[in-house]
């Protein structure tokens, strides 16, 4: 297998938008009058927060629109105190989850948080955008950060956050397959949390390898990060002879800023306090 070069993205970094659907979500919000909140899940480690906050930034560097950052847990603002804090300025507010698992907090916690808050703020709506779950769209951002390690022939594993939930874990082999497709090589699973096997685990299986790349199928820094770093640790001592790769979390990726615009963009969310498609005023143009 032959990785090709990361390709190259705009001079900041920031790939170029379509200018009709930048045009669109920017009517949209100036039409409205809402307010947008990206929810990431929040973690202890420290360069959880930074990154986040970059990724924020990126987003309003990317799209123009100002957004505002909050957390599911761990970290501050928490989504409730931040949708109370908009709702002084806006009474409707738009919610673009930061996470790439269909997991139990797209499905059931955020959901059963947002009826919640919409029954002690009533005089509030709330718009829930899809999470960035889009496999197709995904396996093109962890491509490129595969092909940026800059090896010829390793071996991958890509690593993610295991669940319980059916759906979830058909999700992430269907991504593992997009992937695998878009390089042309088998793709290995390794999971963190629930879910087999463990990264030390694959790691063993494939030890005689000269290279083992490690692709995350993670947003930011977290928990998981420590025991990658412990896993890789105990590799390496007893299997010395093998290179171990880690690429970049995908972060503030440029295919993911336009996946969060298309979202924002998106013809219908779940209105809460009960669930239902919402159509939006037609678009200009």
């Amino acid at each position: 297998m032959q990785l090709i070069q990361s390709r190259k993205w705009s001079q900041n970094g920031i790939a170029a938008h379509p200018p009709k659907v930048l045009q669109e979500a920017q009517w949209f919000m100036n039409n409205t009058g809402r307010e947008v909140l990206l929810l990431a899940h929040g973690s202890r480690n420290p360069e959880h927060r930074a990154a986040s906050e970059s990724l924020l930034d990126g987003w309003e560097r990317y799209s123009g629109m100002h957004a505002r950052l909050c957390f599911l847990e761990q970290c501050e603002p928490l989504l409730e105190d931040a949708l109370a804090r908009a709702g002084t300025r806006s009474r409707m507010l738009t919610i673009l989850p930061l996470l790439l698992n269909a997991s139990r907090h797209l499905r059931q916690d955020i959901p059963n948080r947002l009826v919640a808050f919409r029954q002690r703020h009533p005089e509030i709506e709330l718009y829930l955008a899809d999470g960035l779950t889009d496999a197709g769209i995904v396996a093109e951002a962890l491509y490129d950060r595969a092909t940026g390690i800059q090896t010829d022939t390793p071996s991958i594993i890509l690593l993610t956050h295991g669940s319980r939930q059916a759906g979830a874990q058909r999700h992430i082999i269907h991504l593992a397959n997009m992937l695998a497709a878009r390089i042309g090589a088998k793709v290995h699973l390794a999971f963190t949390g629930y879910g087999n096997p463990s990264l030390g685990a694959m790691l063993v299986r494939r030890a005689g390898k000269d290279t083992i790349a490690i692709v995350p199928h993670f947003l930011f820094p977290g928990g998981w990060m420590e025991q990658v770093c412990t896993d890789m640790a105990i590799f390496r001592h007893m299997h010395s002879a093998t290179e171990l790769l880690l690429a970049k979390p995908l972060g503030t990726h440029p295919i993911l800023l336009r996946l969060l615009l298309r979202q924002l963009n998106s013809r219908s969310f779940t209105v809460f306090e009960r669930s239902r498609t919402l159509f939006l005023p037609a678009k200009p143009g």
